[in-house]
């Protein structure tokens, strides 16, 4: 591609989407070597190296990332699982994805080799994941906004930031239920995202509102 990347926006890009919480260490948030364990009632989930190192994502071409980021098909063909949140990526500016990508592989290489995922039957197949991407992968593809400050904040809140996919209460079938969006859900995991919604919020203040966030 002959896409020139903007690495300032790509950092500010990626802190909004919260990369480094799940791929980060504790240690240091900039050392994407990936190996969170996950254990949910589908089997355990190890978190992928997303570091510029050949063990994560180096010698990706942009289409690859964009591919997986965007599309949640990873390098190999293989359908990604919406733990990551693709669905919401999906409708992402993919400028803002690529400059991304610039970012990342400016930071600390890893060579760390994550575990493959241990899941149990029938989840453990691309195919069922191709089956629920039919369902519940249909996110409007980006489009420019008006440029106000409310369509920004729409844009980090339902892509970037992927809120909903923590606070957004879920179907039967894992899909979002957006019925109820942001009313508060328990992961996979077991840990519970609170509600966000606008009577939740209606009594929080802006500034304990950014004190929480920031």
């Amino acid at each position: 591609s002959t896409y020139k990347a903007d690495v300032v926006n790509g950092e500010y890009v990626f802190n909004a989407a919260g990369c480094a919480a799940c791929h980060g260490q504790a240690s240091d948030q900039k050392l994407l070597s990936g190996g969170l364990k996950m254990d949910t009632f589908i089997g355990t989930f190890f978190v992928p190296n997303i570091s510029a190192h050949p063990n994560g994502i180096g010698g990706w071409g942009n289409a690859d990332f964009l591919n997986a980021v965007m599309n949640g098909v990873g390098r190999d063909g293989r359908h990604l699982y919406p733990v990551m949140p693709y669905v919401s990526y999906a409708g992402m500016k993919p400028e803002d994805v690529l400059d991304m990508k610039a970012y990342i592989e400016t930071l600390p290489k890893s060579d760390n080799k994550v575990e493959t995922h241990q899941l149990s039957f029938p989840y453990n197949l691309s195919a069922t994941i191709a089956f629920w991407k039919r369902s519940n992968f249909k996110t409007a593809a980006y489009a420019p906004d008006d440029g106000s400050q409310l369509s920004r904040g729409r844009y980090l809140v339902e892509n970037v930031g992927a809120c909903g996919e923590c606070h957004t209460p879920r179907a039967i079938d894992f899909g979002l239920d957006n019925s109820r969006a942001f009313e508060g859900e328990k992961g996979l995991t077991g840990s519970f995202a609170p509600a966000i919604n606008k009577a939740r919020l209606a009594g929080v203040s802006e500034a304990s509102f950014i004190k929480g966030v920031l």
